[in-house]
């Protein structure tokens, strides 16, 4: 049986080995975390998120300030009230605090969704200009490069994807409706 694998895998090998040049010369690899990180749209796009949670923190530390000071003032209540009074005023504290708490899941969700739509703007933009440099160059298929085991450096098409975002889109405005 031995004597019957060795033949078949050596035609095999012989039949394919003349494929794979033609198939690495289809194939491009693109670096989608170097461009994500280093293309100046995603610099913008960062900056605005960092600025908008510094603001959406500013206002809910505020918040909480303002809560902690209503705590201290429930407390120092809590001798001279009436029972019924007191928990009263418990309940809506803890109305106003749960607030407070859904307000800032709430802005939480609004950062995220407009910096994914950011994101997804770049990379629809990412697709097209890979598109455009597979009809110029001549590939039938791009791959992340995470998604590669090994590939040749001359097929890594990162830096011209880079270059070409870089010219087309300088950068993104978050809409953080």
């Amino acid at each position: 049986m031995n004597r019957f694998v060795f033949p078949l895998l050596l035609a095999v090998l012989m039949f394919a080995a003349p494929l794979a040049p033609a198939f690495a010369e289809t194939v491009a690899i693109v670096n989608i975390q170097k461009i994500m990180r280093d293309s100046l749209a995603a610099k913008s796009a960062r900056d605005q998120l960092k600025a908008k949670q510094d603001q959406f923190a500013g206002e809910i530390k505020a918040k909480e300030t303002d809560l902690k000071r209503e705590d201290e003032e429930l407390a120092k209540q809590r001798s001279v009230l009436a029972p019924d009074a007191f928990e009263q005023k418990v309940r809506t504290f803890r109305e106003k605090a749960a607030g407070v708490q859904r307000d800032a899941q709430q802005k939480q969700g609004q950062l995220n969704k407009a910096f994914n739509a950011a994101l997804g703007e770049m990379q629809n933009t990412i697709v097209n200009i890979i598109g455009e440099m597979a009809k110029e160059k001549g590939f039938k298929v791009a791959i992340p490069s995470n998604q590669a085991l090994y590939a040749d450096p001359s097929l890594d098409i990162t830096d011209e994807v880079l270059k070409r975002l870089n010219s087309r889109l300088t950068k993104i405005t978050i809409n953080f409706q």
